[in-house]
């Protein structure tokens, strides 16, 4: 039975889960269901199999992420906006995971000035002020990079939006912030019927409809275009969650990219299969004679086994020079 807080008695019986504090909307979205604290705990490694599958099996995946990130949380996650969803992931990356830089993909689109033959990058004074006469003069043309790049990034920022003390709570009656409840819907649609997207995206924010497919209508059914209009407001004054910013580099042109994205719930968490935990599990046994067990934390295991392969590599390490030695 929830206390007034909306939290579970059995969450405070529980000594992993801890009040993660406020939420980037302040609570005010859940004031009707009489939700005011959050507890949440670190996830375990029963729950990463249902990560990798969410990540794997396509649009459908993203049911199995959000059913392990409810097994983490003391509400239910279905009531949560997106915004704090994010910010719910993105505690549960910094508590889950040992610390780690990330690795992106990404697609450089500059467009360079290159020489004709042997197309190498023009670096001249006047790269920016070149004319496209003075180019054909000297040989040069204009080439989109296009190079794939796979890119270890240490300096990623985390910044967290807030609603405004104004704004936390929703100002009309007959619309809702986007909740998690019909993620997964929209997911399925967008794989389905892409043209639709943008519909669907404005149609959650209608109140009334239990599914995604219900609020679809109700919106395609509004005979004016006021409740588009005040949509569209509410898109922008109530945009809350988290973004992270990334600095690249294009290892081909060097170009410099600041590149900001809110958290995709499909590729935010670390990618270990099922083989990879039972791997790990195994080679934990078989050196430190750690039994298998679903509800160690996730940070423990993979913190344990980096710490395994890196005194393995040192010992490897220290025998070639001991063999170079004698060898010597």
């Amino acid at each position: 039975m929830p206390d007034k807080f909306g939290v579970p008695q059995e969450i405070y019986n529980d000594h992993r889960y801890v009040d993660i504090g406020d939420l980037p909307t302040g609570f005010g979205p859940y004031i009707e269901h009489n939700l005011f604290k959050l507890y949440m705990r670190p996830l375990c490694v029963r729950e990463l199999s249902l990560l990798h599958m969410g990540s794997t099996i396509g649009p459908t995946g993203v049911q199995h992420i959000i059913r392990a990130v409810d097994m983490a949380i003391s509400c239910d996650v279905n009531l949560l906006t997106e915004g704090d969803f994010e910010y719910v992931m993105a505690w549960l990356r910094m508590y889950s995971y040992p610390k780690a830089p990330s690795l992106v993909r990404w697609e450089c689109r500059r467009v360079n000035v290159v020489e004709k033959v042997g197309r190498a990058f023009y670096e001249g004074p006047d790269i920016d002020t070149i004319t496209h006469r003075e180019m054909e003069l000297r040989g040069l043309t204009l080439e989109t990079c296009d190079a794939e790049n796979n890119e270890i990034v240490h300096n990623a920022k985390t910044e967290i939006h807030n609603l405004d003390d104004s704004d936390l709570v929703m100002e009309y009656s007959d619309l809702d912030f986007p909740r998690i409840g019909t993620l997964a819907e929209l997911h399925l649609l967008i794989d389905e019927k892409p043209d639709l997207e943008h519909h669907a995206r404005l149609a959650r924010w209608i109140k009334a409809g239990d599914t995604l497919k219900e609020k679809m209508e109700i919106f395609a059914d509004a005979e004016t275009l006021e409740q588009y209009i005040r949509i569209k407001e509410c898109m922008k004054r109530y945009y809350h969650g988290v973004s992270e910013t990334l600095k690249l580099r294009c290892r081909t042109c060097g170009n410099k990219v600041t590149h900001e994205a809110r958290p995709d719930p499909m590729t935010f968490f670390a990618d270990n299969s099922e083989k990879d935990i039972l791997d790990i599990q195994y080679s934990l046994l078989a050196e430190l004679k750690l039994q298998p067990n679903d509800e160690m934390p996730a940070k423990t295991l993979l913190y344990h086994h980096s710490c395994l392969a890196k005194d393995k590599q040192a010992e490897e390490e220290r025998a070639r020079m001991r063999k170079a030695v004698r060898g010597s």
